[in-house]
């Protein structure tokens, strides 16, 4: 098989990274911000009638963001499916070059995971926990995606459980609670709440993006995650 020319991407981090490297993406979810492609659902319920009906050389899909019966759906359908499995920053370097591969794109490929192997990892100074939903208060746990990016930015996870657990609300030892814009879209309004918890100046919105997203914003966002170690005495 050749490199595939027109791809639906079900990622939405991936959706970027491809429009970045000017591949045609034909078909994105409604959470991709990236591409003047064709709505096809969202990342948890696309519409597989809709990606079928666009012929593309390749679908991308994640196992974390999107569901295994609807890439097994795609699949049946007589598509190639990609999926990437993405759990850390070494993983999401290795990813990008296997989707590189796929797209004809290697240089580019190369050259961003290169620049992800390449950030530096600061020593956990600050012990933190990261919320990323609200009833029930879940957070990031180890083997994912932002609990090394929160590492490699300096902050000590507090929360030990794999994936995202429900830790409800409550200190577990940290000094604080950084609350993202996504999944969940943490704001000032659910600051006095946390606050209450952690204390004045402990509660920390932050750029969700930031922390999940993989591909050309993973080097800044690594740089945005360490900055916030400066915010309200925290060193």
């Amino acid at each position: 098989m050749g490199a595939a020319q027109r791809v639906v991407s079900l990622v939405p981090s991936l959706t970027e990274t491809l429009v970045t490297w000017g591949v045609d993406v034909v078909g994105r979810t409604r959470f991709c911000l990236h591409g003047e492609g064709e709505r096809v659902g969202g990342t948890k319920d696309p519409d597989v009638g809709a990606v079928v009906a666009l012929r593309p050389d390749l679908v991308v899909a994640n196992k974390e963001e999107n569901r295994a019966d609807d890439v097994a759906a795609l699949q049946a359908a007589g598509l190639d499916v990609v999926v990437t499995d993405i759990g850390s920053l070494r993983d999401a370097a290795v990813e990008l070059r296997r989707l590189g591969a796929l797209v004809d794109r290697v240089d580019h490929a190369e050259a961003l995971a290169g620049e992800i192997e390449a950030i530096r990892r600061d020593p956990p100074t600050v012990a933190a926990i990261c919320y990323i939903w609200r009833k029930p208060w879940m957070a990031v746990g180890t083997g994912t995606f932002a609990h090394d990016v929160m590492s490699a930015g300096g902050f000590a996870n507090v929360v030990t459980e794999d994936r995202y657990p429900d830790v409800g609300l409550d200190r577990h030892g940290a000094a604080v609670a950084l609350l993202p814009s996504e999944p969940y879209p943490f704001t000032g309004r659910q600051l006095p709440e946390v606050e209450a918890v952690f204390g004045k100046g402990h509660a920390v919105l932050c750029d969700g993006q930031s922390l999940t997203w993989y591909g050309p914003r993973t080097v800044a966002g690594v740089e945005e995650v360490r900055a916030l170690r400066g915010l309200g005495g925290l060193k």
